[in-house]
């Protein structure tokens, strides 16, 4: 079963500053917001687990 994970970020390349992503593993959201953060030349991407007020964040990335 797929959960929800929600990234956010700050600057970068994409003028839309958050989007949901499904996947079925913790360790692919991780991997997945990292390659989003390379990508995309952003400065910083916090990801949270779960939808509405039952998200807990799990990792934030910078690009240096």
């Amino acid at each position: 079963m797929k959960k929800a994970y929600f990234f956010t970020w700050d600057g970068g390349n994409l003028p839309r500053r958050h989007e949901t992503f499904y996947f079925e593993y913790l360790a692919d959201a991780m991997m997945a917001a990292r390659e989003f953060l390379y990508k995309h030349n952003i400065d910083m991407i916090n990801v949270f687990e779960g939808e509405g007020t039952d998200m807990r964040h799990i990792v934030s990335y910078f690009f240096f």
